[in-house]
């Protein structure tokens, strides 16, 4: 009776811990899964420290909430639109909006948030590839209890532009072929070499 009571007591919690497990499928980019998952947080403080240990630089971009979907903010001198839509309990889609200046890469951490949770999805190295323009992606909440939005941080690569067909620095070849004179030059030293080589044994 022991023993079946004990195998019940370990189902259920494995049952409660895949429930509330989180994967890197949780969120996705474009099609990509995230690159990083974080634990479950229990406040802002806790995903704080967090973020920190990603390296630094990692500041809030913007925050959509499931009463005001939808939010514009200004981060590093570029305007965002940070979106989402529920299509599905606890499911749906996301989108990230930008206006800038020029095309930059950036590492991305989205926030999914209860009201007693949170948890990080980074995805790291992301190509803004033009200055305008939408990154979107899916959410789910696989942990907490009550969705209530989503918030989105950032960390710019130094703004890098993205350089698509790098300019001819002109000057010919940047490893030139060596001259057939240098050729020469360089065999006749190994044969003397070989030569004194010999002479010595």
């Amino acid at each position: 009776m022991k023993n079946k009571m004990f195998l019940v007591g370990a189902l259920t919690l494995l049952i409660a811990t895949q429930a509330h497990a989180l994967s890197v499928t949780d969120v996705t980019l474009d099609g990509e899964d995230a690159n990083l998952v974080s634990k479950q947080f229990n406040n802002q403080t806790e995903l704080n420290s967090y973020l920190n240990t990603l390296g630094s630089g990692f500041s809030f971009i913007s925050a959509a909430a499931k009463s005001a979907p939808s939010a514009s903010s200004t981060w590093s001198g570029i305007d965002f639109v940070l979106s989402f839509t529920e299509t599905a309990s606890k499911s749906g889609n996301w989108t990230l909006a930008w206006d800038a200046a020029d095309p930059f890469f950036a590492d991305l951490v989205m926030v999914v948030e209860t009201n007693n949770r949170l948890a990080a999805f980074s995805f790291l190295d992301e190509e803004f590839a033009t200055a305008i323009g939408s990154l979107s992606g899916t959410w789910s909440q696989t942990f907490g209890n009550k969705f209530t939005g989503i918030s989105i941080y950032g960390r710019d690569l130094a703004w890098n532009p993205v350089v698509v067909n790098p300019p001819d620095p002109g000057g010919g070849p940047t490893n030139p072929v060596p001259e057939p004179a240098t050729m020469a030059l360089f065999a006749t030293g190994l044969i003397g070499l070989a030569g004194i080589a010999r002479r010595k044994s």
